[in-house]
């Protein structure tokens, strides 16, 4: 099969590109520069979210290059497509963009469940699966650091084609724009620009810059504006360090830098250990920053840390400390006041911890891990699967 070169220039985005194009046939060495007659590519052109894509051929690698910003993507096709139509219904990956604002609007709320490894994204999308339901993967720095970002965004990509539901891939409190381009460049839907730490005018610029690069690519932003205590990976902050999100400085934050999706703190912690008394969230806060911000918002540090799964890990060897999490109770009430996005790290951390615990002292003859990791993964699949009860979003793919 042959491969082709394709270099657009995205300031020319019309369904048939004639002009700055050129495309390089490894086969037989042809190139044509502005898809001529003779050109046998230039009735196999059709034009799709942004990128204009050769769908005629069984193209082994197609490379996208942004002669501005000479950001270079490899997409691997699916499938011979043969239409438009065909390239739409086959998309593996949707973006935030196709389904929070349907979310925001219904009153449920999408799940983003973080992952590091294969076992973890088998049970977030199969649990997606089985209730009908959009999901979020998302990987953070560490986790990309961890297995590598070709890797694991791969490995996404190729559990999430397989499905119906929509899948988000999605980048984690991204800190920097070089980690929002190579998730970018590695095929990724969605990221996270957090400069939740810089002032709000750094904050800002950040996002704006990280926003415009990010939409040539159809890629939605998530930005964060607040800080929430406790420790996510390599992110920590003191809880007297914490700040809640201000409703006015949330309004011209999401007007000027145009991001999609706006994290807020309204009382959460990432981590595990969340509240140190009654948990509480600032629900009149979440009320007033949804009045004036039309954008979908973000729940960070939202998992529920349940006794019984703490109790389960303990049980076979663990030790940890007994906490409180966000109570289901509190996640339904910011999803009925406008959360359409909720967080999930540490929930799954547990349960696959328990898993892992509990079968190999059941079963200290075993030494075969897909077993043990299996055992581990069902757990994680009845857990996402609670999740995405309590966000309501069951049958809303």
């Amino acid at each position: 099969m042959p491969t082709a070169l394709v270099i657009i220039d995205y300031t020319k985005c019309e369904p048939c590109v004639r002009a700055y194009t050129r495309a390089v046939y490894k086969e037989t060495f042809k190139v044509s520069r502005n898809y001529s007659k003779e050109c046998s590519l230039r009735k196999s052109l059709a034009f799709f979210g942004g990128l204009n894509l050769c769908i005629k051929y069984c193209v082994d690698q197609v490379v996208f290059a942004d002669l501005e910003d000479r950001l270079e993507i490899t997409l691997r096709p699916r499938f011979l497509l043969t239409s438009l139509q065909d390239l739409i219904k086959y998309k593996m990956l949707v973006s935030l963009n196709e389904i929070l604002p349907r979310a925001r609007k219904k009153g449920y709320g999408v799940g983003a469940f973080n992952t590091s490894n294969l076992e973890i994204t088998q049970a977030i999308v199969r649990a997606g699966v089985e209730l009908n339901s959009p999901i979020i993967v998302e990987t953070s720095e560490k986790a990309i650091k961890y297995a590598g970002i070709e890797n694991i965004a791969e490995m996404i990509i190729t559990i999430a084609k397989k499905v119906k539901v929509p899948v988000v891939l999605h980048l984690d409190h991204g800190r920097s724009f070089d980690i929002v381009r190579a998730c970018i460049k590695n095929h990724y839907t969605s990221v996270m620009i957090d400069g939740s730490h810089l002032p709000f005018k750094e904050n800002l610029k950040l996002t704006r810059r990280v926003v415009r690069f990010a939409h040539k690519y159809q890629v939605s932003v998530e930005a964060e504006l607040g800080r929430l205590a406790g420790i996510e990976d390599d992110i920590s902050v003191k809880r007297d360090e914490a700040i809640y999100t201000e409703p006015d400085q949330a309004k011209r934050f999401f007007e000027e830098s145009e991001c999609d999706a706006l994290a807020i703190a309204i009382g959460t912690s990432h981590g595990a250990y969340k509240f140190k008394g009654r948990p509480k969230l600032r629900i009149d806060i979440l009320k007033e920053i949804a009045n004036l911000v039309k954008i979908p918002l973000v729940l960070h540090g939202a998992s529920g840390v349940k006794r019984k799964w703490i109790n389960r890990v303990n049980r076979f060897g663990g030790r940890l400390a007994h906490t409180r999490g966000v109570p289901d109770r509190l996640i339904r009430e910011a999803v009925k006041n406008g959360i359409s996005k909720i967080n999930t790290d540490t929930d799954l951390r547990i349960a696959f911890t328990a898993g892992l615990r509990e079968y190999l002292v059941k079963h200290p003859e075993n030494f075969d891990p897909r077993k043990s990791l299996s055992y581990a993964r069902e757990l994680m699949v009845g857990v996402v699967k609670q999740r995405i009860e309590v966000f309501g979003s069951v049958n809303q793919a």
